[in-house]
């Protein structure tokens, strides 16, 4: 009995090896199948919001490249920009009135904050928003470093600014500036025109929790300099980190982000931001 009760042993130890090896076996495929589905899920979930972002882009310069070609503005930018200092006469009251017959539709439907007509000089001598009237006379470099002067010669599309810094308002919502040169009917530059957009478009779409499970969530950078990338949007569990909170060039933290603003795609596992 002695004997067979060994033997037993021994066998049923010989029999446990290859049943443990076939375990672990099963589960490291298990794992590495479900870690290849779940990054295929997010190459193709990052390159549908990468898709949606550029086509909201895309829209808006067309729209400027349809703005600047109104025969509407281009007659009635020179004329409230020649009268601005005669806002009660009757050639300025019938140009602005064309203006926002135009301009004030074409905002509604387009959902812009505002537009804005800006003359030669960089100076803001029309609104569409009533809201908006105080901006009136007051240099565009005020609202857009830099943006004025990229916009003399092409369509320029500024960095995310918060409504909060340039605006009295409580909110943190966030935008940009949308500008295209002007010509006048005589084809000689005659200043820009200004969409005024709000970005919570483009965040909705960047913090949609779908498919993203409790912690997952796609980041917008910008490369501001040689060492620092800016967090674009807000972040899942920072709502205030927009235009604050940066990942430095070469640290072994949010390397993602670091290549995707050098153009470089993949995925791996990584330490996040």
């Amino acid at each position: 009995m002695k004997i067979r009760t060994k033997l037993f042993f021994v066998f049923a130890a010989t029999a446990v090896i290859p049943l443990l090896f076939i375990a672990a076996l099963t589960f490291y495929n298990a794992k590495d199948s479900l870690t290849s589905s779940i990054t295929t899920d997010m190459e193709n979930l990052a390159e549908s919001r990468a898709h949606n972002i550029e086509f909201f882009l895309n829209t808006l310069n067309d729209d400027l490249l349809i703005a600047q070609g109104y025969y509407n503005v281009r007659k009635n930018l020179p004329v409230i920009s020649h009268l601005q200092d005669d806002k009660n006469g009757k050639d300025y009251i019938a140009s602005k009135t064309q203006l926002d017959e135009q301009l004030q539709l074409f905002q509604k439907i387009k959902g812009f904050a505002d537009i804005l007509l800006v003359d030669s000089s960089g100076k803001i001598v029309y609104v569409s928003s009533s809201d908006h009237a105080s901006e009136m006379g007051r240099s565009f470099n005020d609202f857009s470093s830099g943006a004025f002067e990229a916009g003399k010669s092409s369509i320029y599309l500024s960095d995310p600014y918060r409504l909060s810094d340039i605006k009295n308002v409580d909110d943190y919502q966030f935008g940009l500036f949308a500008v295209s040169p002007i010509s006048d009917l005589s084809n000689k530059w005659a200043g820009e025109i200004v969409f005024e957009v709000s970005l919570d478009k483009v965040y909705a779409l960047a913090q949609d929790p779908a498919r993203l499970g409790k912690t997952g969530e796609a980041v917008i950078g910008k490369k501001i300099n040689d060492k620092e990338v800016i967090i674009i949007n807000p972040l899942r569990n920072d709502s205030d980190a927009a235009l604050k909170r940066k990942v430095f060039v070469g640290d072994n933290i949010g390397i993602p982000l670091q290549q995707a603003v050098a153009n470089m795609s993949g995925s791996g596992i990584t330490t996040d931001y």
